[in-house]
């Protein structure tokens, strides 16, 4: 049978790029090192995933498939490194250039994850492993009638993701994620299901226009269960994030989700996935806006999404930013301002750095303090890359906390 399938080009070679959830599963030796109860999404539970982003551990997926998620994990959480490091955002460091983390991998004896809560089910020999996992490669040959019906068995898909994930063809079908996107929309199917289907949506090559429409409609219904809510917009924001070519619709439907949102985490993760690379000078000024939020989680999400803003916006974003910091009361949306000010500054960060080193919330707080005076100093060593100089500072903090 043939397969339908959509164009793999270069906007779609970032899917390799997983969260860090799933490259740690996938990069875990034998029997996992307790990945799996990392959760679907790099993120934090509902209600702290903007004031505490930190830096992505993202790894590159190794040769050896594990469950995607698994039955009975607890939410996923996600602790930043410190309080300094909060408002790094996730694309800080490249998963690319983490990708030797996972070799690091601590080795895991079976017995060791016999009797972990995180671990796959009562599967505690290495020939149960390679049976479910072969078992699972199967169906997603088969194609996507038996993917969709593996994923619909609670004991096997999580299987079923891990493998496709590493099959791109099967990934690629465009009914697969019609598919997809029908079981993330079926209030009768069960929430494990449901969530899945987002996290593979949120991944597919496949997925289209049409598709983060579907995921647009999940985020505004206000009668569909808040968290399911917040795994769609977690959906978009990988679609955000991996897919360039989908920036447009997954910006328009980011922003409508912040406008409607229910809850200010809600509306902080929305911001927060929020490309203001190719934005319109309407949608920037909306962003702006939220720079005077009440709640410090919007404010946050608000200042990273500023961080890209085209040439043709940074002077107005860039006195947006300072205005912001000015006023602003938290540590945590003060050093995402700062950061997000080093990055749309380009040619005149240094200045622009050196006047917000001066706000109060700079002045009284030790480690803005520091932030601000490391990006000084790499300013002006010569670094010009926001990039690398984020990155050293972060080394820096390092150093510092293990004096």
């Amino acid at each position: 049978m043939a397969r339908r399938t959509a164009p793999r080009t270069s906007d779609t070679a970032p899917l390799r790029r997983r969260s860090p959830a799933l490259a740690a599963v996938a990069a875990a030796v034998v029997f996992g090192v307790g990945a799996w109860g990392s959760g679907l999404f790099d993120e934090a539970p509902a209600g702290e995933r903007a004031a505490k982003r930190g830096a992505s551990a993202a790894t590159e997926r190794g040769p050896d498939r594990r469950p995607v998620h698994p039955e009975g994990a607890p939410p996923p959480t996600h602790q930043a490194a410190s309080q300094l490091t909060a408002g790094v955002t996730p694309h800080t460091t490249p998963a690319g250039e983490l990708a030797d983390h996972a070799e690091h991998a601590p080795e895991a004896s079976l017995a060791a994850h016999v009797d972990c809560q995180h671990g796959p089910g009562d599967l505690k020999t290495s020939a149960e492993y390679e049976a479910m996992q072969a078992k699972a490669e199967g169906l997603v040959q088969q194609g996507t009638e038996a993917i969709l019906e593996g994923l619909r068995d609670p004991l096997l898909r999580s299987w079923v993701g891990g493998a496709l994930l590493e099959d791109l063809d099967a990934f690629s079908e465009l009914d697969l994620v019609a598919g997809l996107a029908e079981l993330a929309a079926d209030d009768e199917a069960d929430r494990g299901l449901r969530e899945l289907s987002l996290e593979l949506i949120g991944r597919s090559p496949a997925t289209d226009p049409a598709t983060v429409t579907r995921l647009s409609d999940l985020t505004l219904d206000e009668a569909a269960d808040e968290e399911l809510r917040g795994m769609a917009l977690s959906a978009l924001r990988l679609l955000a994030r991996e897919r360039p070519d989908l920036g447009g619709q997954t910006r328009a439907a980011l922003l409508s989700a912040a406008e409607r949102a229910t809850h200010p985490w809600m509306r902080a993760d929305a911001l927060d996935g929020v490309r203001s690379e190719g934005a319109s000078p309407t949608q920037v000024a909306r962003l702006i806006d939220y720079l005077d939020a009440q709640d410090l989680e919007t404010r946050n999400g608000a200042a990273r999404a500023l961080s890209d803003a085209d040439p043709d916006h940074r002077q107005q974003v860039s006195a947006a930013l300072e205005r912001a910091l000015l006023r602003e009361t938290d540590p945590t949306p003060a050093s995402t301002l700062l950061e997000s000010a080093l990055r749309v500054g380009r040619g005149d960060a240094e200045a622009l750095i050196a006047r917000l080193a001066q706000a109060a919330i700079v002045q009284r707080t030790p480690e803005l303090s520091e932030q601000a005076r490391d990006y000084l100093e790499l300013l002006a060593a010569g670094e010009t890359d926001p990039t690398h100089v984020i990155r050293a500072h972060q080394e820096r903090v390092l150093h510092r906390l293990s004096q």
